[in-house]
């Protein structure tokens, strides 16, 4: 089996992270992941504090891919790296998978101001995937099932993908437990993240597979066709809540 991060921030551009690329690097190889998803914050907030106001949307495109070249770099041939992006639709966020410069570009200055759905026809678009984050943090708005295409669905150009049903940043017993009983009840896709920003060192969510992905179209693939499993802990702890068992890995579905 191998294992992949599906969500993770580097301080470059995320202006709440402190890891460094060779830190991502590092972390990821000694915890035994075949790879991650760098999947950097792209909000008003990073475009305030990085000091991209005054650039144009192609400087703005480019300071942003330059931390996925940093983080190949750092990661040289022992993990792979595939480019990603957490938008913040203000308060929501939603992780987009398989992203480049062309993408950001034509998501333009105004990206904040999309509906899930806009922002779900751009992914699709430019053969993207996209999945809300961590949907049910307590100072975040709770969208209704509506906007999503269910499991059987295959890609709708308006619709959000899936949900991130574990993120293992998320500190309060319940919400992770509430997004996978959502998803069951609503025939969700799932992934797990996480949320890896450096000095809490949380480094334990991904999805399983069972063949080496070498690149963002296979990353694609293997999403949208269910050949993955997620990475979910096996014990009860205070800060996930108690999953449900019927969720724990297995090698033939999730």
């Amino acid at each position: 089996m191998y294992k992949y991060e599906m969500h993770l921030h580097t301080a470059d551009v995320s202006p709440c992270a402190d890891a460094t690329h060779e830190q991502v690097a590092q972390v990821y190889r000694d915890f035994g992941y075949t790879g991650v998803n760098i999947t950097n914050h792209w909000s008003r907030e990073v475009i305030h504090c990085m000091n991209l106001e005054g650039k144009s949307i192609g400087e703005q495109a480019d300071f942003f891919m330059d931390s996925y070249k940093r983080l190949c770099e750092a990661s040289g041939d022992e993990l792979s790296v595939f480019c990603g992006v957490e938008i913040d639709l203000e308060p929501n966020e939603y992780l987009v998978y398989n992203i480049d410069r062309d993408f950001l570009i034509d998501l333009g200055k105004n990206f904040y101001k999309l509906s899930p759905g806009e922002l779900a026809e751009v992914a699709h678009d430019h053969g993207c995937l996209i999945y809300r984050s961590h949907p049910f943090r307590s100072w975040l708005n709770v969208t209704g099932p509506d906007i999503f295409r269910t499991q059987d669905d295959g890609i709708i150009r308006n619709k959000v993908d899936g949900i991130e049903a574990v993120n293992y940043s998320n500190d309060d017993y319940f919400s992770n437990d509430t997004a996978l009983l959502w998803a069951e009840t609503y025939k969700l896709k799932t992934i797990t993240g996480s949320d890896y920003h450096g000095s809490e060192r949380r480094y334990m969510g991904g999805i399983y597979t069972e063949q080496i992905i070498h690149n963002s179209a296979e990353l694609i693939d293997i999403l949208q066709n269910d050949r993955y499993a997620l990475v979910l802990p096996d014990d009860y702890s205070p800060i996930m809540g108690e999953l449900h068992p019927k969720y724990r890995f297995m090698t033939d579905k999730r």
